[in-house]
């Protein structure tokens, strides 16, 4: 493609560069130009569009720390939001007031459904569980830094909240097996599917650390 596309734009100078260019040397087929610049142009965007990531970091609570490569186009929200200076001000001495429940939530985009368009995944301090009751399967798991947890999924049938019909779900949770940090996934099964590789990635990268 690479070679195509040096070709396709040496023979787009030679055609645009002279003013009086020889038709009969110059001859070309100007829609397979575009076609080649076309399709060096999706390629080029696809690359760059899959796998891209930032390596991030966030200061959640008691001094936690979540680290992970997170997808360029993926959102996040962190909660609570509080200015922490202003808190510790109200709390006097200038001391700042611990959160307990600091999480944060990625947001990527899935189906277009009426459910959403987009899936969750939450970084959060504590233990987390299954908020519905299907069979769970549960396989080892190692974070980045080497931690040892576990990595539980199950999946199952549940009603749109939008629209009269039923989907298959997927709830996942992976935290270290001393419990004191966890990832909680929710999303239609048909969206984990489609985005597996990039979810996994996002996961292996993933680990906590004390700040």
């Amino acid at each position: 493609m690479r070679n195509k596309l040096f070709v396709a734009l040496c023979l787009l100078l030679l055609c645009t560069g002279c003013d009086k260019p020889d038709s009969a040397k110059y001859s070309i087929n100007q829609n397979e130009i575009n076609s080649v610049l076309k399709d060096a142009g999706i390629v080029a965007r696809e690359k760059l569009e899959q796998n891209v990531t930032e390596r991030h970091a966030f200061i959640m609570a008691d001094g936690l720390v979540f680290i992970a490569d997170v997808p360029v186009d993926w959102r996040y929200t962190l909660s609570p939001v509080y200015e922490y200076t202003y808190y510790g001000y109200l709390a006097g001495g200038g001391s700042y007031i611990q959160e307990t429940n600091c999480r944060i939530r990625f947001i990527g985009m899935g189906e277009n459904d009426s459910e959403d368009n987009f899936f969750t995944i939450t970084a959060r301090k504590g233990e987390e569980v299954f908020e519905y009751d299907f069979p769970i399967t549960t396989n080892p798991f190692i974070f980045q830094d080497g931690t040892k947890g576990e990595w539980a999924y199950q999946t199952g049938e549940l009603a749109l909240r939008f629209e009269d019909a039923r989907k298959i779900y997927y709830e996942g949770i992976v935290q270290d097996l001393e419990k004191k940090y966890s990832i909680y996934l929710w999303m239609l099964k048909d969206e984990y599917d489609a985005k597996e590789r990039e979810i996994t990635d996002f996961l292996e990268s993933a680990c906590f650390r004390i700040y």
